[in-house]
């Protein structure tokens, strides 16, 4: 049997059959509904194309009619049709997902009849028919075109000219769409007065403004009256602000068009109309001001100024506050995504909405991976993130897992100090056995209210995942540190110098490939900032670790580390330091074995000899740098995690924390400049990054691929610019140190001093290079208003002695002797002035060097001493053994000898209680001690004839400063020097031919501090020009002549190119050998053996030793100064040329003494 489809239940109709007209009242009524009026299915068997339509308008008439509520078909079709409308109402914020299409009933539909397919002809004639048939009932006679609205590209509705829009037949779930926390086509059915009043509004409106659609969709009407009546009830507001309104009737497009944007079909001038009444769609920048305004969950930042303050959503919020407006409230079944690929905030649609709107979610503030640390980070100087350990390693911290995107609407001070209303942090980080909560607690603009970002980190064993975000997100462990300098903030941007350090030592298989990059930004407006430079000094592959350095010009609150698979943040503490009111002063002694620094802070306000002088300290109230581990942390801990290579890292390339007397590094330290063996100076370099000082030198083994610069000071950076570079480095980071410890305490830059020291026998274009280098750098980093004061080397120890130790000069001369490492200067007082200068290119280097071209092969002390310190190392310290062993590879006896001298405050053995005293060695070496005499004595000598050549009395007192004059201990080891006070007396008498005189010599312990001390004790100008003489070295005791000094205006003229003229230089040699002989004779009456303790059979050959190849040494020092000159050799004779040969005829003397020759 056949089955007949109709909707009628008397029905014997085979095939399509013509009715004669539409379906009235009275037919409609007769259709069974299978499931009653609760039907949840639509019928699909109306024989027209057009049945939907009329469906929509039946389901109209009928909620109208009967009740807005219900779960009938009817009331499904209802709320389906109302669903498209607000689809179309908020169509910009479904972006791509919805597309609009046309179908123009002359165009299109004579396309289909004019087809050669006789299948489309078929339809279109069919088409024809009931638009010609239905005309009156469904208004297809005003029709123009049906707009279809398609999801995904697939079709869910569209316009109807007969109740404005409708459905297709198929299930529309798939949708998803979310609207004032309704799902579309759900099963919920929603009328009209339910949904949100900008749409309820929007419709009234429509068709105030086209009231012809009164007459032509009457179901439409009536449903619009009725859920008017039902608004008052529910929304009384509304309803009354609806009864209210009013729409001018001249232009009543004006006023929608003004309030609403046109909506097409995405070809400008095709706008979506209904029987030639034009649909708008919200207006997107109108709904942002009224999300903005109301909603409950806007963020609560006074920061951000980039647009509209997003929402911030988290899943399972429990409380029901106003979403997106005051009509829709927050429903805490909506799923809120970890993470929306749609990266511009603008663009995105919030969750359970249509509403394009920006708004945040988990992944926008919190990284998908947090790194851990080998350590614990220093709380007091970076922020741990509120961490607390429930039972995981309290000895590995984090990094904060946040993005830079955060700070675009916080400053680093709220997540340091916000708490929310309930006293709880902004963030938290709890560590358990294998993973690490983090919550982040934003607030937002409802009063006491504040959603929380949540993630859980877990160890994967470092197996990365390939999901975008996931839930739960990665623990990765990375080895690297980070150290500031300096650790403070002025608040000021124009004078700002920063140093910032990266370790980095990944070497597993499944990290050690990672790219470590730092990113430095402000808190305002998340500012990010280019840094001056970035240098890369030492590198895993061939050193411990990498080692990058950051220069940068501007201050910083926060820093994100990157790498290949994570991110995190940093945040310093900075102490701000304001400007002080304490004037300092400091006074620096570039040396060229060490250098040294004194201040005072108490120049301008006290009389020289009560200041306060000390030497220059960093202690743990002024540290000026910031480690991120924590520096308390033992090094045991350190060592288990791999953390150890770090700490040696900073001293090596960087600046030690601590400097001072109590530590293990301090002034005075020895002159020396580190760097990479791989820098290239062409470019521009830095201080604290291309080059540092290494105060570990001497002390810690140098790593592989650094190179130690000594003999800074009589490098030739004259003519060198790589010289020059490495002068301008040394000088610079003395600067710094100089300025951070102002600013720490609280010191006034402007007014800062600066006194620095030079031996009256550097040539004055070494001298000019050497003022230009200071004044730069210290007007760049302290003062503009001051400029360094130049003093020489010779000028301030006597001011020390005067104020400290009661030394006069008002009646009988006072000399000054300052041997410092390679220069000796001499300044003769008198009446408490200086008189007379001179200095001189013989000093401690001139005993324990390399001479001419020499080199430790031929060094006496070093082929003595270094196998015997060696093996005493060896049993006591491994680590010096190895700095030794590579200082003795660099082939300088200079630098040999004064690792020797160092030993003896070395900490590292004088913690142990191990002695190992180069000087007290020598002073027990009855065979080098004739070295010490010899050298000594020459000075002496030397200072006898220039003092009798200029008419001076025998001085009262001879006072010893700089780090060479600690060579008078080792012939008289008795305190008072009482044997070296006999024989100074004895030369004097000698070479002034008297009986009697009373010198005193007087030296302190610490004799290289009395340079700086004494400028600082001293207020006084002197022009040394004026008092500055050179004997000239020969027998007749003849003074060169100087046009500055009117004593010796009568001199005579010699200059560097006339030295080897009229027998000057057998005159000098002549005059050593009689030197040489005047010693031995002193010996015949004091005896160096019994005094001195001088072996006889060293002192019996000593004598002929000394005689030999003087000429040689003669002409091959005069030769090194002419090549100092750089070619300026047509000026007077700077220094005698007295030393130049004994420098060649001790050294000579001391290899043949220390091992004898077989």
């Amino acid at each position: 049997m056949e089955n007949v489809f109709s909707l009628f239940e008397e029905s014997n109709a085979q095939d399509w059959t013509d009715r004669g007209g539409a379906y009235g009242p009275t037919e409609i009524e007769k259709i069974a509904n299978p499931d009653g009026d609760y039907s949840t299915k639509a019928p699909t068997s109306i024989p027209s194309p057009f049945a939907r339509i009329d469906l929509f308008n039946t389901a109209f008439k009928f909620v109208a009619s009967k009740s807005l509520q219900g779960k009938t078909i009817y009331h499904k079709l209802v709320s389906d049709s109302l669903d498209i409308g607000e689809i179309l109402f908020n169509f910009d914020s479904l972006g791509d997902r919805i597309q609009i299409r046309s179908w123009d009933k002359h165009t299109d539909l004579q396309l289909l009849l004019n087809s050669v397919n006789p299948k489309h002809k078929l339809y279109g004639e069919t088409l024809a028919l009931f638009l010609q048939q239905d005309a009156k009932n469904y208004n297809f006679d005003t029709l123009n075109k049906i707009f279809f609205v398609l999801y995904d590209h697939q079709v869910i509705g569209g316009t109807s000219p007969s109740t404005l829009f409708f459905t297709s037949a198929n299930d529309l779930s798939f949708t998803k769409i979310k609207f004032d926390s309704s799902l579309l086509f759900d099963v919920q059915y929603k009328q009209l007065y339910q949904r949100h009043p900008s749409f309820i509004k929007y419709l009234y409106k429509f068709f105030y403004a086209n009231p012809t659609l009164n007459t032509k969709m009457p179901a439409i009407s009536e449903y619009l009256r009725v859920n008017l009546t039902e608004l008052y009830n529910y929304n009384q507001a509304l309803h009354n602000e609806l009864n209210e309104l009013t729409i001018s009737q001249a232009n009543p497009n004006k006023e929608l068009d003004s309030e609403y944007d046109a909506l097409n079909t995405g070809i400008a001038g095709d706008n979506v109309e209904v029987l030639g009444c034009r649909l708008r769609k919200k207006k997107i920048s109108n709904r942002g001001d009224a999300i903005q305004e109301q909603s409950d969950f806007v963020i609560g930042s006074s920061k951000y100024n980039k647009g509209y303050k997003p929402l911030v959503l988290q899943s399972n919020f429990s409380t029901k506050l106003k979403y997106t407006d005051e009509n829709v409230l927050w429903d805490y079944t909506t799923d809120v995504p970890i993470y929306d690929p749609e990266s511009d905030l603008n663009k995105r649609i919030v969750p359970g909405q249509l509403d394009k709107y920006p708004y945040l979610t988990v992944a926008d503030f919190l990284q998908p991976n947090i790194i851990r640390l080998h350590y614990p980070i220093d709380n007091g100087k970076f922020f741990n993130g509120n961490i607390t350990f429930e039972n995981g390693n309290p000895d590995k911290h984090y990094l904060l897992p946040l993005t830079s995107r955060f700070f675009d609407f916080f400053d680093t001070d709220d997540l340091l100090k916000k708490t929310m209303y309930d006293g709880k942090k902004m963030i938290e980080m709890r560590v358990y056995a294998g993973s690490v909560e983090v919550d982040l607690r934003i607030p937002i603009k409802a009063n006491g209210h504040y959603t929380t970002f949540s993630r859980t980190y877990k160890n994967n064993n470092n197996n990365l995942t390939n999901e975008i975000y996931p839930k739960d997100g990665l623990i990765l462990e990375n080895a690297f540190g980070l150290t500031l300098y300096p650790f403070l903030k002025t608040g000021d941007d124009s004078n700002c110098h920063y140093r910032v350090m990266m370790i980095e030592r990944d070497i597993l298989d499944h990290n050690s490939h990672f790219d470590y990059k730092l990113k430095f930004f402000k808190n305002k407006d998340n500012e990010l900032l280019s840094y001056k430079s970035k240098k890369r000094r030492s590198t895993k592959l061939v050193e411990t670790a990498t080692s990058d350095f950051y220069v940068l010009e501007k201050e910083f609150e926060y820093i994100e580390v990157n790498h290949n698979e994570a991110s995190g943040i940093i945040i310093p503490i900075f102490p701000v330091i304001k400007n002080g009111t304490d004037e300092f002063a400091f006074a620096v002694d570039f040396g060229t074995t060490n250098t040294h620094i004194e201040f005072t802070r108490e120049y301008s306000s006290r009389e020289p000899r009560s200041r306060t002088v000390q030497a220059f300290e960093i202690t743990d109230q002024d540290i000026q740098i910031a480690t991120l581990h924590d520096s308390k942390v033992q090094e045991e801990a350190a060592s288990e995690s791999g953390f150890y290579h770090f700490y040696g890292f900073i001293p090596q390339e960087f600046l030690p924390a601590n400097l001072g007397q109590q530590f293990n590094y301090k002034f005075p330290h020895r002159t020396t400049l580190a760097y990479h063996q791989s820098l290239d100076t062409n470019g521009p370099t830095y201080s604290l990054a291309d080059f540092n000082i290494p105060f570990i030198y001497e002390k810690e083994t140098i790593y592989r691929g650094t190179k130690v610069k000594t003999n800074l000071k009589w490098s030739n950076y004259t003519l060198n610019s790589d010289e020059e570079k490495k002068i301008e480095a040394y000088f610079e980071q003395l600067i710094l140190m100089i300025r951070n410890k102002v600013l720490l305490n609280n010191g006034k830059l402007e007014t800062t001093k600066l006194f620095w020291f030079y031996p009256t026998s550097m040539i004055e274009d070494r001298r000019n290079k050497l003022e230009r280098i200071w004044n730069q750098l210290f007007e760049k980093y302290i003062s503009k208003s001051n400029k360094p004061k130049p003093i020489s080397e010779s000028i301030a120890p006597f001011y020390y002695f005067k104020s400290r130790q009661g030394i006069d000069a008002s009646d009988l001369p006072v000399a000054s002797i300052d041997i410092g490492g390679g220069t000796t200067d001499v300044v003769i007082y008198k009446e408490n002035q200086p008189q007379s200068l001179t200095s001189f290119r013989f000093a401690a280097n001139s005993i324990f060097g390399d001479a001419y071209n020499g080199s430790p092969n031929i060094n006496g002390f070093v082929r003595k001493y270094e196998p015997e310190i060696g093996k005493r190392l060896e049993n006591q310290s491994n680590e010096l053994k190895s700095v030794l062993e590579n200082i003795v590879k660099e082939q300088n006896s200079e630098d040999i000898v004064a690792f020797f001298f160092s030993l003896e405050k070395n900490k590292s053995l004088t913690d142990k209680d191990i002695d190992i005293s180069f000087n007290k060695m020598l002073s027990d070496d009855p065979h080098l001690k004739i070295i010490f005499i010899i050298s000594y004595a020459s000075i002496i000598y030397h200072l006898a004839k220039l003092m009798k050549a200029q008419g001076f009395e025998i001085p009262r007192y001879l006072i010893f400063s700089g780090t060479g004059s600690k060579i008078l201990s080792i012939p008289d080891s008795n305190t008072g020097l009482n044997g070296l006070n006999r024989f100074t007396n004895i030369v004097f008498q000698k070479v002034y031919g008297v009986q009697k005189s009373n010198i005193e010599i007087k030296r302190s312990n610490e004799p290289k501090e009395l340079t700086c001390k004494g400028g600082l004790y001293s207020d006084k100008d002197i022009n040394i020009e004026q008092i500055k003489s050179v004997l000239l070295g020969d027998q007749s005791e003849n003074l060169v002549a100087s046009n500055e000094n009117p004593t010796i205006s009568n001199g005579i003229q010699v200059n560097y190119m006339q030295v080897d003229q009229n027998g000057l230089l057998d005159n000098v040699v002549n005059e050593v050998k009689h030197f040489i002989d005047f010693v031995f004779d002193i010996n015949k009456e004091f005896s160096f053996t019994d005094k001195f303790g001088v072996d006889a059979h060293a002192l019996a050959k000593s004598k002929e030793i000394l005689k030999e190849d003087l000429m040689q040494y003669l002409k091959s020092g005069i030769e090194q100064k002419r090549r100092d000159l750089n070619g300026k050799t047509d000026i007077n004779l700077e220094e005698t040329l007295f030393f130049y040969p004994l420098v060649g005829a001790i050294n000579k003397l001391a290899n043949s003494i220390a091992i004898p020759q077989n």
